[in-house]
């Protein structure tokens, strides 16, 4: 995520990077409840914060981009 914030250019594709992992996370969670892909620990609060994370994370992508456009000069 520090390189979304350095270079702007970058941070709609970090933003759905960070939403797509924190979404495998989720879907991880949801078939095997007591482990993230068979090796990390998972607690009720990851429950809660992964599918958070992916839904921040996607949503600031979708600013980023409406952000641009409207910052953009249209041309005609």
């Amino acid at each position: 995520m520090a390189i979304g914030i350095v270079n702007a250019r970058w941070t709609t594709r970090v933003m759905v990077a960070v939403a797509a992992v924190y979404l495998m996370a989720t879907i991880s969670e949801v078939v095997d409840t007591t482990t993230l892909v068979g090796i990390v620990p998972v607690d009720m609060r990851d429950r809660y914060l992964h599918p958070l994370f992916a839904v921040v994370a996607a949503a600031c992508a979708v600013i980023d981009r409406v952000r641009r456009h409207v910052a953009a000069p249209s041309v005609r």
